[in-house]
């Protein structure tokens, strides 16, 4: 069998993908894994991270504001749901590390557990100002997760119009059966 592929298999790669246990304390390795989650709900260029981490304080309120309504059988849920959030970040830390595009899987558990907090936060409120309050901030986070949207796939469609170009030189001066390697954009499914 080739080294390269011996060394690539599962069995090879699992103490990897775990990492060390000391990485599960290391606070930079959670800073870094917290701003890559926010980068997925708030995509934002480097010199716009002030207006990421405003966005993300605002959910954060509006989280904590629901979570306080919510009864308690409904903050048991958002508990487990929360749990399955950092669960894959416990378990597979040093993949969580290296590669980001794992954190969309996980931010599907975020998303659930800021919408039940709205639900739960709503079914609890006791007064029409809360409920109108509950709902307004609803409205303001839906229309910053549109908005953001709106800019990622703006983004997204400039940048991979570059990959386009390679993707095109790479077909016109490579054999159809030839194999290449590309370096730099480790785990992009673009260029393939």
């Amino acid at each position: 069998m080739d080294p390269v592929a011996t060394a690539s298999q599962s069995a090879y790669l699992r103490d990897w993908n775990y990492g060390p246990l000391a990485q599960r304390f290391d606070w930079r390795i959670w800073m870094a894994l917290i701003n890559t989650t926010l980068d997925i709900y708030f995509p934002f260029a480097r010199n716009l991270a002030w207006l990421k981490l405003s966005l993300g304080v605002l959910w954060i309120a509006v989280f904590v504001y629901g979570w306080r309504l919510c009864s308690a059988q409904r903050r048991r849920q958002i508990l487990l749901v929360l749990l399955l959030f950092f669960l894959p970040y416990l378990i597979f830390t040093n993949l969580h590390r290296i590669h980001s595009y794992y954190q969309n899987a996980n931010a599907v558990f975020l998303t659930m557990a800021l919408g039940m907090a709205l639900t739960g936060g709503m079914e609890g409120a006791r007064t029409l100002r809360q409920q109108y309050w509950l709902r307004t901030l609803h409205g303001v986070l839906l229309l910053v997760f549109c908005g953001c949207s709106v800019w990622y796939f703006h983004f997204k469609s400039s940048h991979v119009g570059i990959y386009a170009e390679l993707t095109r030189f790479v077909r016109q001066h490579t054999p159809e059966d030839a194999a290449i390697i590309v370096a730099g954009q480790d785990w992009s499914p673009v260029i393939p």
